[in-house]
């Protein structure tokens, strides 16, 4: 289910920005007990669009999108301007006696989302017309809504379609349908009329800037949503026994206990290549993952404690390090296993520790922390390693000191350095991930790979990058001989 948040704004007070190209993902919904679906305007309030399942909303790919029904999962926010914000949830389908416990807790979902929106924008299909499903979602809105603003929006209006979808809508009792086609932008002005007058005009001083972005990310349902939750306090995202409820990247602001404004990101869980196959919906949940990870800082990877490190699980921490982002693993489902939770932790631990050093050495000093996020044991640890982690991330260390501790190394005693190599300079050159340049001379022949490595490891034994990928650039001086212009 989602329940998406996109912060969008109005031009000159006439109509609101066609939210570059935002297009709502399609929704599927809830069946028993299930309420509308929706979309939420708030500035600073929220303001909702309630559908069936399979309509479009509003503008830019910001979500999954299909023409498969259930596509939406979860909520989700993107922000696209800074004046009102967008909430899209699930579809709602009619009740059935045979619905899941997931489409359940879509509709309870839902049905909270819409209860508390400034406004309610009900979106119906303007080529099929005003249905009896239709009818009886605008039955049921009205005791929930209580004579709060509902406005009525006819979908898939291309070429001037669905006119009489607007007169239709008037018997449900929240006036004429606006026409408009989400997919071909028309119809955005008088939407944006109809929008302005509901509308607040004050700033909303209540979303101070995210300080970091944290990716939540990992294979298939190892508790990636759950630990979402567990952490903010509140089920904003869709958890369940089966596999792939979420389907696409949902942002959530949150603040850690140290007062720090922080984005938390969860994500759909990253199926290998080959049983993608020709699923549309997996393929675009996988490219929005790993849109995700390169909008991160800090990128936890849950894997699952009964079986830790997996080739999947790998494989994915190889893209994070390769996108140059800090790496935190966080071993979820640790209360599975018997015996003493600081026995079976330090095992874990120390056992994912030693394969990390060995399959990802691009990744120093590997920060592991064993968790429960269903019990929500460990939690701080994990929160506190992702602070720490991320201050390594921006770490910046002074030239002078970077200087002092290569020539200490040179002339060290316990540093055996190939014949004729001569450590001259280094400086860092950026941060995010830390970057380093260093100049040496060398007679005949490059720094060695494996001389780097040794390098990097000091480096990080020095100033504790840990848990961060560091990048040296090694250059060779190269001196001239004579007049001739050669190389020595």
């Amino acid at each position: 289910m989602c329940i998406r948040d996109s912060f969008c704004s109005v031009r000159d007070g006439v109509a609101p920005m066609p939210a570059p190209r935002a297009r709502s993902c399609s929704s599927a919904g809830p069946t028993p007990g299930s309420r509308p679906s929706s979309i939420a305007w708030s500035d600073p309030g929220r303001r909702w669009f309630t559908t069936r399942p399979g309509l479009p909303a509003t503008g830019r790919m910001a979500c999954a999108l299909s023409t498969a029904l259930g596509s939406a999962r979860v909520r989700m926010r993107v922000r696209v301007r800074v004046r009102f914000r967008v909430t899209d949830t699930a579809g709602l389908q009619a009740p059935a006696k045979s619905a899941s416990e997931t489409d359940k807790l879509l509709g309870e979902l839902t049905e909270s989302v819409v209860a508390s929106a400034d406004l309610c924008v009900f979106t119906v299909d303007g080529r099929a017309g005003v249905t009896v499903e239709d009818e009886r979602i605008g039955a049921w809105l009205r005791p929930i809504r209580n004579g709060r603003p509902t406005i009525v929006v006819a979908t898939k209006c291309e070429n001037d379609a669905g006119e009489d979808t607007e007169a239709e809508a008037a018997r449900m009792g929240y006036g004429s349908a606006i026409r408009v086609s989400a997919e071909h932008n028309e119809g955005m002005i008088d939407l944006g009329r109809a929008l302005i007058p509901m509308l607040s005009t004050e700033p909303d001083e209540n979303l101070p800037k995210p300080e970091f972005t944290i990716s939540v990310v990992g294979v298939p349902n190892v508790g990636k949503s759950t630990l979402v939750n567990t952490v903010t306090g509140e089920q904003r995202v869709l958890v369940g026994e089966q596999a792939g409820l979420t389907r696409e990247r949902i942002s959530t602001r949150w603040q850690l206990e140290g007062g720090q404004h922080v984005q938390l990101l969860d994500t759909a869980g990253l199926q290998a290549h080959k049983t993608i196959g020709k699923d549309r919906l997996s393929l675009l949940s996988r490219w929005d993952t790993e849109r995700a990870i390169k909008m991160s800082d800090v990128v936890i990877l849950v894997i699952d404690a009964n079986m830790p490190l997996t080739r999947r699980d790998l494989a994915i921490g190889h893209q994070v390090v390769d996108a140059g982002k800090a790496l935190v693993v966080a071993a979820n489902k640790l209360d599975a296993l018997p015996g003493d939770w600081s026995d079976r932790a330090s095992e874990v631990e120390t056992h994912i520790r030693g394969r990390l050093r060995k399959e990802l050495a691009q990744l120093h000093s590997p920060r592991v922390v064993a968790i429960s996020a269903k019990e929500g044991q460990g939690l701080g640890e994990l929160l506190e390693g992702v602070t720490l982690t991320h201050e390594a991330w921006n770490k910046r260390v002074s030239t002078s000191h970077l200087n002092d501790w290569l020539q200490s190394i040179q002339h060290s005693a316990s540093q055996r350095w190939p014949a004729g190599l001569n450590l001259k300079y280094i400086s860092q050159t950026s941060i995010k991930p830390p970057t380093f340049t260093m100049f040496y001379n060398m007679p005949r022949t490059r720094l060695p790979t494996s001389q780097k490595r040794r390098l990097l490891a000091a480096l990080n034994d020095e100033f504790r990058f840990d848990s961060t990928p560091i990048r040296l650039i090694a250059r060779k001086n190269e001196s001239r001989a004579g007049h001739g212009g050669k190389h020595k």
